[in-house]
């Protein structure tokens, strides 16, 4: 058998000696998780019993939201998708994040989007780009979002894609802001909408006018942005819940 050049050898050394430090961890804590998320025997059973039961607990909590919610419209789920390499795909992405997230609001939300999968042409990359733009969004921004489409749809809304009047969003903007202001503090608003603006949902109107910027203007002055089609695309998918 050929041998490994040098370096790969003393790198798998290196590992070996690496993975073996964990035995020097003597803190009882510290040898339940390395056990719990390796299987390495450090711990006596007893921690390692304690931590799996508890996860246990979560993890079947978080299953029984998941299910409860895709049984409140079980006609959209017929035994052929469990035949569809595509569909069994979807869910385990689906799955993996319900169990990641500690929301119960998301996952409502990732359970009505598996729901819709026979309602849509997305292909296994841009569901998973859906399903990771849900679990990216706090509730506050879902909140967020939620409170400008209302807003949006008091003028006509932007959901067929027709040219964005900043003018008619100043006229509700102050308001807007108000209302967000009541569960953020004022000047978290404008990294929020940009932290926003990085997901697809949500678009600035580009830079603001000498007028607009004046001396430090407020968020509240003038109308930041808008909604974008990617959004109305998710809501039309997913209707949105947030706390």
């Amino acid at each position: 058998m050929e041998k490994l050049p040098k370096n790969i050898e003393s790198d798998l050394d290196n590992a070996t000696l690496n993975t073996n430090a964990l035995d020097l961890i003597d803190h009882p804590v510290l040898k339940g998780l390395i056990a719990f998320v390796s299987g390495h025997p450090v711990v006596a059973g007893t921690l390692l019993e304690v931590i799996t039961k508890t996860w246990g607990i979560i993890q079947k909590q978080k299953e029984i939201n998941f299910f409860e919610e895709l049984n409140k419209d079980p006609s959209k789920l017929h035994e052929g998708l469990l035949k569809s390499e595509e569909f069994i795909q979807k869910f385990l992405i689906t799955y993996r994040a319900v169990i990641l997230t500690s929301s119960n609001e998301k996952i409502k939300n990732l359970a009505r989007f598996l729901a819709t999968n026979e309602e849509t042409t997305l292909t296994i990359d841009e569901y998973e780009e859906m399903v990771n733009i849900l679990v990216e969004l706090a509730d506050v921004e879902i909140y967020i979002l939620k409170t400008l489409d209302d807003f949006e749809s008091s003028i006509g809304g932007y959901a067929d894609q027709t040219p964005h009047d900043k003018n008619a969003a100043n006229d509700f903007w102050e308001k807007f802001i108000d209302i967000i202001a009541e569960i953020i503090p004022i000047e978290e608003i404008k990294p929020r909408l940009n932290r926003l603006q990085r997901t697809g949902l949500y678009q600035n109107f580009g830079p603001m006018t000498i007028d607009e910027i004046g001396d430090l203007a407020p968020i509240s002055s003038t109308a930041d942005g808008y909604l974008t089609p990617l959004y109305y695309k998710l809501k039309k998918l997913v209707l949105l819940e947030a706390k």
